[in-house]
């Protein structure tokens, strides 16, 4: 039965063997692990290489005057919309079959924002 986890074989010299198996002996992962965390890496790599040469080309067509500004993308709100959380405590509820730790508190939401006010 396969695994959940796709498996792949890799060849090694003997130097890069050695140094991969020092590297993962000193964080204390297995083998595999770090080959894993490497290739991961590499991936992110290539990703931000790609997406450099994007931006890049798309920075040589842009016009600012084509542009939209920064009211136009995010509106006019001034400030951020900011919600807290509240943690009350209360003795009421038990008799409402209530387990003990909801009887106890309960969450209350409140708006942080200049307009409700």
């Amino acid at each position: 039965m396969p695994g959940k986890n796709w498996g792949v074989n890799v060849v090694l010299d003997k130097a890069l063997y050695d140094s991969v198996r020092r590297l993962a002996a000193k964080e204390e992962i297995s083998l595999s692990l770090k080959i894993r965390d490497f290739i991961k890496d590499a991936l992110e790599a290539q990703e931000d290489i790609v997406l450099a040469e994007v931006a890049e080309e798309r920075e040589k067509t842009f016009r600012r005057t084509r542009g939209l500004s920064h009211k136009q993308v995010w509106g006019s709100r001034r400030t951020p919309f900011r919600m807290a959380y509240t943690l009350v405590l209360s003795s009421r509820g038990q008799s409402q079959g209530c387990s003990d730790a909801q009887s106890r508190c309960r969450w209350e939401s409140s708006r942080k924002d200049k307009r409700s006010r």
